[in-house]
């Protein structure tokens, strides 16, 4: 099955309002402590989507444009609130019918509130370790690399 172009094109427009460049279905925003990757992943297996993003640290390597498996940091943006995985998946499951400006008004909130504000608070190194060190770092996969970097320099 091909991609949505009409999903396609929603997220690029809600993606490049908060910063972000690229095209589907990857995008990235430039930080202070490096880049922010947004990518809108197809299920192999039908006409299903996934929001993976990451944070990647320009101290720690020089892709100029990394994918989102491809950061020190990475998750989906649906793992964080058991409501908001629900919305996600209903939102995404596009075999589920929605029309489509209440599916782009559902993702510009969930978008808003799942992906762009936890990435806000995200953008620099102390931040870094502050929500390391204070444990709400999104639940996710970080590198060896960056979590011995971050336990180097803990801010307090």
């Amino acid at each position: 099955m091909a991609r949505d172009q009409r999903l396609d094109a929603t997220f690029d427009g809600l993606l490049r309002v908060a910063g972000f460049l690229g095209r589907p279905p990857t995008w990235h925003r430039s930080v202070p402590v490096g880049l922010h990757v947004v990518n809108l992943r197809k299920s192999q297996f039908g006409n299903q989507y996934y929001v993976n993003f990451g944070i990647y640290v320009a101290e720690l390597g020089d892709l100029a444009a990394p994918k989102a498996h491809q950061c020190h940091f990475n998750s989906r943006a649906d793992v964080h609130d058991p409501a908001d995985e629900r919305l996600w998946k209903h939102v995404l499951d596009l075999d589920r019918p929605m029309e489509p400006e209440a599916r782009a008004q559902s993702l510009d909130a969930l978008l808003q509130r799942s992906l762009i504000q936890p990435l806000d608070r995200l953008r620099s190194l102390d931040d870094l370790r502050r929500a390391h060190v204070e444990g709400w770092l999104p639940g996710g996969l970080m590198t060896k690399s960056l979590r011995n970097y971050l336990d180097a320099g803990q801010v307090p």
